[in-house]
């Protein structure tokens, strides 16, 4: 028996915890939120114990999973330690996986028992550490995830699976794997000569059509060989033509290109005498424009000049202008800064004037306010004193006193009138009271009327100084006018400097609007000098533009006329090049008589000669033709030949080989039909086994279903081809398939058929057959009732037949007692505690 002990795994996935996670016996579960790590402690302990990577493939359904997934993102090294038990023997497999440029990579590897006395080492490459465990616990992993582990869903994908591949999984979870594997060879073995054979096969059918190609090469050759001797006859007669053709055309071009350069030529010639007599014409209207030109510009060039001699005198006035309103903004700008800052200190002297009197009208009032303070003080200090001397009033005394005498009088005359000895101490008491409370109440009227008058003084003594402060600033306010006034005198002597003496005869207004009008003066004869002076320059400017343009006119009409000068020359030189040219051409004579020329030929006729031209073209390109499409033909012809006696050569060769490779054809025929009824009767036989084993399957599965749905459900049927389920309805009084049922009851007919494989398989099972019981998120669709009841069988059923079943799952369940609960947080046990007992 094989029961697991404990696992450590550090950055294995999401997982990552120091200590190891014991494993007890009984039922386990393993629970938490999704993505906690659940799951990847049952891939931990798989990975642990065979070391391949395809069990996550395998477990997760992913389709590209390498070992480097193992590896936790945030980390490049991974560790698993996975301790288990076989027999009573206790033993401890390690592993760590390194991340990679190329990938994960298993680094480490060992296999160890652990004894009474230490340990022993038993393997340490990873692929010995496999054989050994493998050894150990008698199943490969395939075989363990079809046997100990139940995934969510997993039943599901298997009918969904194609024929074949359903049986190989089938078989493999009945422990039929030795039919899978001979079935694999025998499957291997026959494709593997099905290949062979399709290409000999095809290697046949080619060398037949070659035999065919070849038989049918053979009778060609002298059909080949008769053409070429045609061809061949033909040859001189074609060549000869094509020499007498290409001569005529070779001199009819020539002649051509006479006629037509001579034409061309005396184009030219004619073209260039038009040209020289447009540019004579040219020349002569150039001349008489330049004419023109020189008498404009005489003209303007003494226009300009009486303007520059008229310009002097105009700039000599604007200077003067100038000068003069520069003098008149300064003095301006003199006089009225003084006479502003003379108007400024006139109205400060006013402001101050009017100021000082002010202070003085609220000075009046102080000998009032000195005595109102004297009369608050003198009052104040009479209530004081009234406080001081109040006391308690005179009735209250005597009335007190009276009382305590006549009480102490009737006390001793008569002790019986004790009550009322004591009724008058109290009288007397109650009289001190009365005028108690009349004293403080007095006393409180005269303190209001303290504060009062105090209060009053305040304001008055506040007031008082506010007048002083006002006495200080009438002293400060008389020194500044004495200021303001020795500032008004220079101010005077200044306005005089600059204005005369005249400014003290007349009013500041007056002055001050002399002095504008006198630079308004100024402005307007500097502007009318302005005016003319710009006037006369933009004239000037005008007719020295306009004698720049007529130089420029000039300057381009002589050098047009120089141009066309030079151009005349240059033409007339072109036109005795022409006619020397002309002189040379030659019209050249024909070889031979040529049919449709006509001789001397007139130089004229260009068209007629094209027209003889094309007719021979014509020919010999048609001849050319038929003599290039010979020589062609010859060659191919002799290629054709030459290729196929070699070709033939191969004849005896391709007939040896295909004899043969029909007989190969034959032996791997007969291969391939014994591999496949091998294969046909191997899942005949497995079939076979498989319907026997049906029944034991849906004997487990009935009273699991029963128990699962407490009774709706008593009796099922296997499909032993498909190994789908129909449910016996006792409502509807007939077998009903699973699938019309809902998602979660179709969830639990699948997990009662997964459980009741691995039940079947147990009696058949090896004596050393794993102990524990992997089940995988089973309860996702499953209701509050059912889940009770599928977690109530796995405690208290399963765990007969197991000595350990963890079921992981993330969904809220009744703990049942004697249960271990690990709850995973972050890829770590967070807790771990017994439903009913003290927490460990």
């Amino acid at each position: 028996m094989v029961t697991l002990v404990s696992l450590k795994a550090q950055n294995f996935r999401r997982l990552n915890f120091q200590e190891p996670l014991v494993f007890p016996k009984g039922f386990v579960v393993i629970r938490g939120r999704n993505e906690a790590g659940k799951s990847t402690i049952l891939e931990a302990v798989l990975f642990g114990l065979f070391g391949d990577y395809r069990i996550i493939q395998e477990l997760r359904g992913a389709r590209e999973a390498g070992l480097d997934s193992v590896v936790n993102h945030r980390s490049g090294r991974a560790r698993v330690e996975v301790v288990f038990e076989v027999e009573g023997r206790r033993y401890r497999v390690e592993r760590v996986v390194e991340r990679g440029r190329e990938g994960g990579r298993q680094v480490e590897a060992r296999l160890v028992e652990i004894t009474q006395g230490g340990e022993r080492l038993i393997a340490t490459s990873p692929s010995r550490v496999n054989e050994e465990v493998s050894k150990l616990v008698r199943v490969n992993w395939r075989e363990m995830l079809a046997t100990n582990v139940i995934a969510q869903k997993d039943l599901e994908h298997l009918l969904r699976m194609g024929k074949n591949e359903r049986e190989k999984v089938i078989n493999m979870m009945m422990g039929f794997e030795s039919y899978n594997k001979a079935i694999e060879k025998l499957e291997e073995e026959r494709r593997a000569m099905q290949q062979e054979l399709e290409k000999k096969v095809l290697e046949k059918s080619s060398l037949e059509d070659k035999l065919r190609n070849l038989e049918e090469l053979k009778v060609k050759v002298e059909e080949y060989r008769r053409e070429l001797e045609e061809v061949e006859k033909e040859l001189p007669a074609l060549r000869s033509e094509e020499e007498r053709s290409r001569k005529v055309r070779e001199y009819l071009d020539g002649l051509l290109r006479v006629l037509r350069e001579r034409e061309k030529t005396s184009r030219s010639i004619e073209e260039v005498e038009r040209r020289i007599r447009e540019l004579e014409e040219e020349r002569r209207s150039l001349e008489e424009k330049a004419v023109k030109l020189k008498g404009e510009l005489e003209a303007q060039r003494r226009r300009l000049g009486e303007l520059e001699e008229r310009g002097r005198a105009v700039r000599e006035a604007f200077r003067k202008a100038e000068e003069e309103r520069r003098r008149a903004i300064e003095f301006s700008g003199k006089a009225l800064e003084l006479l502003d800052k003379y108007q400024s200190l006139l109205d400060e002297k006013r402001r101050t004037l009017e100021r000082i009197a002010e202070l003085d009208k609220r000075l009046e009032e102080r000998p009032k306010l000195l005595g109102e303070s004297a009369r608050l003080a003198e009052e104040a200090r009479s209530v004081e004193s009234r406080i001081a001397g109040e006391s308690l009033p005179a009735w209250s005394k005597v009335a007190s006193a009276a009382l305590l005498v006549a009480s102490a009088v009737l006390l001793l005359v008569n002790p019986a009138l004790l009550a009322l000895s004591i009724a008058g101490a109290l009288l007397a008491v109650l009289s001190l009271a009365a005028g108690a409370y009349r004293k403080s109440v007095t006393v409180s009227r005269l303190r209001l009327e303290r504060e009062r008058l105090e209060r009053e003084r305040a304001l008055v003594e506040e007031r008082l100084k506010s007048l002083e402060r006002d006495v200080a600033d009438r002293e400060s306010l008389s020194k500044r006018l004495e200021e303001i006034d020795a500032r008004l005198l220079r101010a005077e002597e200044e306005l005089k400097g600059v204005l005369g003496e005249e400014f003290s005869k007349l009013p500041l207004q007056e002055v001050r609007e002399r002095v504008s009008r006198e630079r308004a003066r100024r402005e307007e004869e500097y502007e009318r000098a302005r005016a003319e002076k710009e006037a006369l320059e933009k004239e000037a400017a005008s007719v020295g533009e306009r004698v720049s343009q007529l130089e420029k006119q000039l300057e381009e009409v002589e050098r047009s006329v120089e141009e066309r000068v030079e151009r005349l020359g240059e033409l007339a030189k072109r036109r005795e090049e022409l006619l020397d040219a002309l002189s040379r051409l030659v019209v050249p004579e024909p070889p031979f008589e040529i049919e449709g020329l006509v001789w001397p030929v007139d130089e004229r006729d260009i068209e007629g000669v094209e027209v003889v031209y094309n007719t021979y073209d014509r020919l010999y390109q048609q001849v050319s033709r038929r003599l290039a499409e010979a020589e062609e033909r010859r060659r191919v012809l002799t290629g054709e030949l030459r290729d196929a006696e070699k070709k033939l050569e191969e004849l005896p060769a391709v007939r040896d080989r295909l004899a043969k490779l029909e007989s190969e054809v034959r032996e791997l025929e007969v291969e391939v039909n014994a591999r496949r009824e091998a294969v046909k009767l191997l899942r005949e036989v497995s079939a076979k086994r498989r319907a026997a084993f049906a029944p034991s399957v849906e004997q487990n599965m009935n009273w699991i279903v029963s128990y699962v749905t407490n009774g709706r459900y008593k009796a099922v049927k296997i499909d032993p081809e498909r190994y789908d389920v129909s449910v016996y309805d006792a409502e509807a009084g007939r077998w009903m398939q699973r699938d019309i049922y809902s998602g979660g009851t179709n969830d639990q007919f699948l997990l009662a058929m997964r459980i009741a494989f691995t039940l079947s398989l147990l009696p058949s099972a090896k004596g050393t057959y794993p102990r524990f019981l992997f089940l995988d998120e089973p309860l996702g669709s499953s209701d509050a009732e059912r889940r009770g009841r599928i977690v109530e069988l796995l405690a208290r059923e399963l765990t007969r037949f197991f000595d350990q079943v963890f079921l992981i799952t993330h969904v809220d369940i009744e703990e049942p007692p004697g249960a271990t609960v690990v709850e995973i947080e972050d890829g770590k046990p967070a807790r771990i505690y017994t439903p009913g007992a003290e927490e460990g």
